[in-house]
């Protein structure tokens, strides 16, 4: 396999960047706090000061140790990889010019490109769909909603070079002995670190297509890194196409602005009139007509255009009139029954 970037910067940087602040934290309790507890009469004064060093000097130690085990993770992967062959070309810590995040690992391979992203948690992990939680219940952040959005950007790179192909993405974890509780259906695959190369050969076998010289030139043109801001807001697009968007396409499509102007308005009193129904609604636009079916607890209201209809719709519905709880929706078009003639014997 032919490696182009071996060391992960962004991790790097960030892992150096908490270790350094967590040195000055415990440096300045040791050389400064420390001694005073034996200098000044006050003793409860360094009682109160040492609780927010040690919880600020936990906070960073953590994000230390994390960052340190994503870089090893993500080694971890690379030295799984080292065994294929050379039609593989793997590049690695792929960073975003915003700095705002990386892509751990692509591979351009025969059997297309993949974005791998590496995540060293241990112990239990439920992922129901797109949904992460350690244990049970604590939600952490989606990995497979973060490398499908990677995908995604990567694939509108591509095709801004006008190179069209689909871009897949994989999550890797790294703890072999991590246990998993998993259900729905993801949008990525989730494999554990000694199931990445199967998966990988046996895409081979099945999906092969790609020359050696196609996949270099594809390799060669991501390392040309592009302004990926413009490429995260196509990717952001892209994912309302994907079931990550479903929900809030379904919201939209509920939530749609009315076509006409003319609004059912239900649970009304019997004693109302057409006059303190046109003032009632007056408020919110020029009313037309006023029509109260007589003796149906209800009728309807004409406004003298459809956001005037649409802004009473939702300030009235579900309001009190008249010590009864109004029901105004839109008004449906009348269906036409058909009349039946009856043939008398």
């Amino acid at each position: 396999m032919k490696i182009f970037k071996r060391k992960s910067r962004y991790l790097s940087e960030k892992s150096n960047h908490y270790r350094d602040i967590s040195l000055i934290i415990l440096l300045s309790f040791l050389f400064i706090i420390f001694p005073l507890f034996f200098i000044l009469p006050q003793k409860w004064l360094i009682l109160v000061i040492f609780p927010p060093f040690f919880y600020t000097f936990r906070y960073f130690l953590r994000k230390w140790r994390s960052y340190s085990k994503g870089l090893k993770g993500e080694e971890l992967v690379e030295q799984v990889l080292s065994s294929l062959d050379d039609s593989y070309f793997l590049i690695n810590d792929f960073s975003f010019p915003d700095k705002k995040g990386n892509i751990d690992h692509i591979l351009a391979c025969p059997s297309g490109i993949f974005v791998i992203e590496t995540k060293n948690y241990k112990g239990f992990l439920t992922i129901n769909g797109d949904k992460w939680y350690f244990g049970e219940r604590k939600k952490i952040k989606s990995a497979s909603y973060q490398a499908k959005r990677n995908e995604l950007a990567l694939e509108a790179y591509l095709k801004s070079k006008g190179k069209r192909i689909r871009v897949r993405s994989m999550v890797v974890l790294t703890d072999p002995n991590i246990k998993l509780n998993l259900s729905g259906s993801s949008s990525t695959p989730i494999l554990k670190i000694n199931e990445l190369f199967p998966y990988l050969k046996n895409l081979e076998k099945n999906y092969k297509k790609f020359q050696v010289e196609e996949i270099e030139s594809y390799a060669a043109l991501i390392l040309k890194v592009s302004p990926f801001s413009v490429l995260k807001e196509i990717a952001e697009e892209l994912l309302n196409e994907t079931k990550f968007g479903q929900r809030e396409i379904n919201k939209e499509k509920k939530e749609l602005r009315m076509q006409g102007s003319k609004l059912y308005v239900g649970n009304l009193t019997y004693s109302v009139t057409n006059s303190e129904l046109e003032d009632l609604f007056s408020t919110y636009g020029e009313v037309r007509e006023v029509n109260i079916i007589e003796g149906r607890g209800f009728g309807f209201v004409e406004l003298a255009n459809p956001s005037g209809a649409e802004k009473a719709k939702e300030a009235l519905n579900g309001t009190e009139f008249k010590g009864r709880t109004l029901r105004v929706d839109e008004a449906r078009p009348s269906r036409r029954r058909e009349r039946r003639n009856y043939r008398i014997y």
